[in-house]
């Protein structure tokens, strides 16, 4: 005699079998689908961390090449900012003040 179920289900295992194999299909789809998202998540956090590394170091090298660079030159000489005044207004000292307080950052 069959029991209710084999008379409802039948007797074939391979249904349930099928059932198996497709449950762990999309739990492998579902799986594969969520690592490729995190490794395109990590990838791009990782670019756009050496992007902004890459910023800040240019960043630094022009601060130091604005830092060092000379600004004022006289006659081919390389001179402070008093020395250029000197050199540009030997004998008036109102100017060589005006001069200084206008380009001397102060």
């Amino acid at each position: 005699m069959r029991s209710l179920y084999q008379a409802i289900f039948g007797n074939s295992h391979s249904q349930t079998d099928l059932i198996d194999t497709r449950a762990q299909g999309l739990a492998n789809q579902a799986f594969n689908s969520a690592s490729s998202q995190y490794a395109q998540q990590v990838s791009m956090a990782n670019a756009q961390q050496s992007q902004l590394a890459a910023q800040q170091y240019t960043a630094l090298l022009q601060g130091q090449y604005y830092k060092n660079q000379c600004r004022w030159m006289y006659n081919g000489t390389e001179c402070t900012l008093k020395e250029f005044t000197e050199l540009m207004f030997p004998d008036d000292e109102q100017a060589r003040l005006m001069f200084i307080l206008k380009h001397g950052g102060v």
